[in-house]
């Protein structure tokens, strides 16, 4: 299989993680215990259990895959040239990193704010 083919099949495996896993999000955070108001403690509370913690995580890295990956497609159909996909490729993999640390690194001081 072809590099291109790779992504473009990460793409749909992506797409139904984050499904997926916004539908288990959804539950635990909004429907598990309806007599309970969603507040900022009790957030923080559900991102102390590792599950709830990685399954965010998850669904952070996927849904930023793909858009990255969208955002990837986009340019290069204004960029014939193979240098410039390559200066591209550069630049998503590169926003991908940094995006993905931040966000892990914000998930893991929010859930160590009320420790």
């Amino acid at each position: 299989m072809r590099g291109t083919a790779i992504l473009f099949w990460l793409n749909r495996v992506c797409g139904v993680v984050v499904l997926v896993g916004l539908g288990i999000h959804l539950y635990v955070q909004h429907f598990s215990e309806p007599n309970l108001h969603l507040t900022f403690e009790r957030v923080i509370h559900m991102l102390h259990y590792p599950f709830l913690f990685w399954l965010d995580a998850v669904i952070l890295v996927a849904a930023l895959y793909k858009a990255l990956y969208g955002t990837r497609s986009v340019l290069y159909d204004f960029a014939p040239l193979h240098r410039v996909r390559r200066v591209i490729d550069f630049g998503v993999i590169a926003a991908g990193v940094i995006l993905c640390a931040l966000g892990v690194d914000t998930l893991a001081r929010v859930s160590r704010f009320l420790k």
